[in-house]
C-alpha cells in the first residue's frame, strides 16, 4: 500500500462594494503562476525465474521374435431355408 499526496490551488474571486484607498493603479495588466503538484504511482513488474522444468522424451526401437502358436478358428456359414428358420425361432 502506497500513500499518495495531491496539492490542489483555488483562486476565488470575491466582489467588494468599497473602492480601495489611495490605490490609483490597481487596473494594471499582469500575470501570476499558480503551481499544483500531484503523485503518480508508477508500478513495474520484473519477471523473475525461479526454476525450470525439463521434459524429455527417450524413443527406442527394438524387433523381437515371437515363437507361439495360433490357434484358428473356423466358421462354415451357409443358406437355410424357410422352413428351418421357423423352426429354429420356435425352440
Amino acid at each position: 500500500m502506497t500513500n499518495l499526496n495531491d496539492k490542489d490551488m483555488t483562486v476565488e474571486q470575491n466582489k467588494i462594494g468599497n473602492p480601495p484607498e489611495g490605490a490609483t493603479d490597481i487596473f494594471q495588466e499582469g500575470s501570476f503562476e499558480i503551481k499544483t503538484q500531484a503523485e503518480i504511482p508508477v508500478i513495474s513488474k520484473t519477471a523473475r525465474v525461479v526454476e525450470e522444468v525439463v521434459i524429455r522424451k527417450k524413443m527406442t526401437e527394438h524387433t523381437e521374435t515371437v515363437r507361439d502358436s495360433v490357434k484358428r478358428t473356423s466358421v462354415e456359414v451357409g443358406e437355410i431355408d424357410a422352413e428351418d428358420a421357423v423352426n429354429r425361432r420356435n425352440d
